[in-house]
């Protein structure tokens, strides 16, 4: 018999324990019931997540689609002896204010109707361009014989224009002396166009108010 040489031997070696480490690998996955194949290919996978963002912007809007309020020519009734005429512009009866004519003016419905244009409730405020009443309506910016002044109220559309505290009794804009900013509503809704608050205004004209066109601006800010 030959000698096996040590190099035949090494390689024998090497052979049995390839034989060995499969034989072992075989055994597992026969007693465990993996699959070696299937096991490898699952640690390969990789799983990664993404988002998707998106930012709603609100805005603040306000419109008003009745922008004029006209009282009419007419003058003091001289046989009154309050000493000012009462002007209204929601539908109740002029006091001692007489038209060209001479007889008591016509009554008028007409307001200020303001829509919150915007996606968010709003606190409704108003402000007039005027410093006092008197700079409004007396001639010279005073009148002697009686303080003028100007009221305001709100009243809305339809029910729920306002979620928050209503001035829905006369409140004063414009007295001889100041203006003053109004917190008209403090949380007017936006739903929907029905969605409104009108602004009606009582004025106290003076006797000796002076003859002429009078006129303001009022300024309606919703802030969120």
């Amino acid at each position: 018999m030959q000698e096996i040489s040590t190099k035949t031997i090494l390689m024998l070696l090497g052979v049995a324990l390839i034989i060995t480490l499969v034989s072992t690998t075989l055994s597992i996955s026969k007693i465990t019931g993996w699959d070696l194949q299937n096991s490898l290919t699952a640690a390969a996978t990789a799983e990664e997540n993404a988002t998707t963002d998106v930012t709603i912007l609100s805005t603040v809007g306000v419109s008003v689609t009745d922008t004029a309020i006209d009282f009419g020519s007419g003058y003091y009734d001289p046989t009154c002896s309050t000493g000012y005429a009462t002007l209204y512009s929601n539908e109740t009866n002029q006091v001692c204010w007489l038209n060209s004519t001479g007889v008591i003016h016509e009554n008028i419905t007409d307001y200020h109707t303001i829509v919150n244009n915007g996606t968010v409730n709003i606190n409704l405020s108003m402000s007039s361009n005027v410093s006092h009443a008197e700079e409004f309506l007396c001639d010279g910016g005073s009148c002697a014989l009686f303080a003028a002044s100007v009221q305001v109220y709100a009243f809305e559309s339809e029910e729920f224009s306002c979620d928050g505290a209503l001035t829905d009794s006369n409140t004063t804009l414009l007295n001889d002396a100041e203006s003053f900013e109004l917190d008209l509503c403090t949380s007017m809704g936006y739903q929907d166009d029905g969605d409104e608050i009108n602004v009606s205004f009582e004025l106290h004209v003076p006797s000796d108010a002076g003859a002429g066109s009078k006129s303001m601006t009022v300024t309606y800010l919703g802030t969120e």
